[in-house]
């Protein structure tokens, strides 16, 4: 059973979007979060702006308690949407998913280390054909006050 304890923060995602789903150059993202269905699903809205212009998006996270993992699912307005996998190790937090994207699969990770309880430093890579990983953006997310 999914509760608060299993999300452990409710910190913002950012949605970095650099090559290849765009050019590459400095984003920002204002996320606002919310706890829905009687606690079970985190809800995240964003706005933001990068190279590209500006974007919206949603992501929904949850744990699925069968598998014994934490889910994601986002989607943005420039028709992108992905789910994922997560699993956590005391603050550090990775999730992976696979995109299509031109008749080649993606795979990409989203690591998250929290550095208190309002900020955590972020990378998100990709993998190559061989399963070199490159990273395609990093950064730090902090709590509004």
């Amino acid at each position: 059973m999914c509760r608060r304890t299993h999300i452990q923060c409710g910190l913002v995602f950012p949605e970095p979007l650099t090559n290849p789903f765009g050019p590459a150059g400095k984003f920002t993202s204002n996320d606002s979060c919310e706890w829905i269905l009687d606690g079970f699903f985190l809800k995240c809205s964003s706005e933001g702006k990068d190279p590209v212009g500006a974007f919206t998006g949603l992501m929904l996270l949850g744990y699925d308690a069968e598998n014994k993992v934490y889910t994601s699912y986002g989607a943005d307005s420039r028709g992108m949407g992905v789910s994922g996998e997560g699993a956590v190790k005391g603050t550090a937090w990775t999730y992976t998913s696979s995109v299509k994207m031109k008749d080649k699969t993606i795979r990409s990770r989203y690591l998250m280390q929290e550095a208190s309880p309002t900020a955590y430093t972020f990378r998100w890579e990709l993998a190559d054909e061989k399963g070199n990983w490159s990273v395609l953006a990093e950064g730090r997310a902090t709590k509004a006050q």
